[in-house]
């Protein structure tokens, strides 16, 4: 007969899967990008130590909050106008002017899908937002091969 699956296991490969489709970040091989918001551009959207969680697509478009590479740097700011080939036209909701870069769509890493209020802050104290979202994935992985904790047994009545 064969031998099903534990609980705890099939759990653990459902967060791994889950994890590996929503959360993996780009340099693992996944669609996610993880930003630590620095500055007031943005304000009032976004604050200092916000983290803000970015998925890549294939185009962005207007009104999207997307992040973007320039001068060995990233820019989180709002598309206003342009075009993903020619280039965006991008501002900071807290800035009364657009940026003087124009990002096409392979400069930028992904459009905002959440943020986390202050969530940057404790994740500076464990490192890398990457790193952290790397180890939270092995995690799941090794608990998924393993198959979590054994469960205690009950003892049959004698």
């Amino acid at each position: 007969m064969p031998r099903l699956l534990r609980p705890s296991t099939v759990v653990a490969l459902l967060l791994l899967v889950a994890w590996a489709l929503a959360l993996a970040p780009t340099s693992l091989g996944g669609a996610t990008t993880y930003v630590r918001v620095s500055g007031h551009s943005m304000d009032p959207t976004y604050a200092t130590d916000d983290l803000i969680v970015l998925r890549t697509q294939r185009t962005y478009r207007i009104g999207d909050v997307v992040t973007y590479r320039v001068d060995g740097g990233r820019v989180i700011h709002r598309i206003v106008g342009g075009d993903g080939r020619r280039g965006w036209v991008t501002q900071g909701d807290g800035n009364p002017e657009v940026d003087q870069w124009r990002p096409t769509d392979d400069d930028v890493l992904g459009a905002a899908r959440l943020r986390v209020p202050g969530g940057a802050r404790p994740l500076a104290r464990l490192g890398d937002p990457v790193l952290v979202g790397g180890a939270a994935g092995l995690a799941v992985g090794l608990a998924a091969l393993g198959g979590g904790a054994a469960a205690p047994r009950r003892r049959r009545p004698v």
